[in-house]
């Protein structure tokens, strides 16, 4: 099977529309119980606005050979040397680049999932304009300011703290009643002890921890990477559709 360790882990019959993670059409989904799909859940790989989870997962495991033994996930469509982050891609305006002045993503550490991946901005009046994190639905008003000449029309907003861009905005699109805004973003970075925190508050993990002889494993280790990316081999394996489920003895 190509790409068992996605398909195992989003349970998805089409793992992405991007080509570099291809689909196998051999893979049927797994009627999974609701804890598992919790466990799912809690790590977002139920969102398939944007590979940004796929990418750190795979990119995880890949620098854990043992993890990557048990897995024998040996036939991919994709290199983890291609995951560098896509860095900003917008809809209705683009990031200012001039000499002297300039609008940048300040790629800001996420501390907890699910993570802002996607912004909206829009027109309320000439100098105001909402701001929404998708993902969260967080919605802020913020003040801005709005200036064109024959060749552009910008606009510089006051960004609210935890919002993560800086400096003014070209648009291409008159800034009146109806303009929007769309910014999809992968940041650089990961909030792994998030990740842990929230799921091994479910009782489910636990039980696969100990189906496959790891729970001691888990316990001892600090790093919260080296736990998360256990509890991705564990959540991996209990996929019936992939692998091999052990048997009771």
């Amino acid at each position: 099977m190509i790409n068992k360790f996605l398909h195992s882990l989003t349970n998805r019959r089409i793992i992405s529309d991007d080509p570099m993670f291809a689909s196998d059409p051999t893979f049927v989904p797994a009627n999974l119980s609701a804890d598992d799909l919790k466990l799912r859940s809690i790590l977002c790989l139920d969102y398939t606005t944007s590979d940004y989870y796929l990418k750190n997962y795979v990119a995880l495991a890949d620098i854990y050979p043992d993890i990557l033994s048990v897995l024998n996930d040996t036939v991919t469509s994709y290199q983890t040397k291609d995951f560098l982050p896509r860095g900003v891609r917008m809809q209705g305006a683009t990031l200012l680049s001039n000499p002297g002045v300039s609008g940048f993503y300040s790629d800001l550490r996420p501390l907890s999932l699910p993570i802002g991946l996607s912004y909206s901005i829009d027109f309320v009046a000439p100098v105001v304009c909402q701001i929404t994190q998708i993902e969260t639905g967080i919605t802020l008003q913020a003040g801005c300011i709005s200036s064109s000449d024959p060749n552009d029309i910008l606009l510089r907003i006051d960004w609210p703290d935890g919002v993560p861009f800086q400096g003014p905005l070209r648009l291409t699109q008159p800034w009146v009643s109806g303009a929007h805004v769309y910014i999809q973003t992968e940041p650089s970075r990961f909030p792994y002890a998030d990740a842990v925190n929230k799921l091994q508050q479910q009782p489910r993990l636990s039980q696969l921890l100990m189906t496959y002889g790891v729970l001691e494993a888990f316990k001892n280790t600090y790093d919260p990477m080296d736990k998360l990316v256990i509890a991705l081999l564990v959540i991996a394996l209990s996929n019936p559709s992939v692998y091999v489920l052990p048997t009771s003895s």
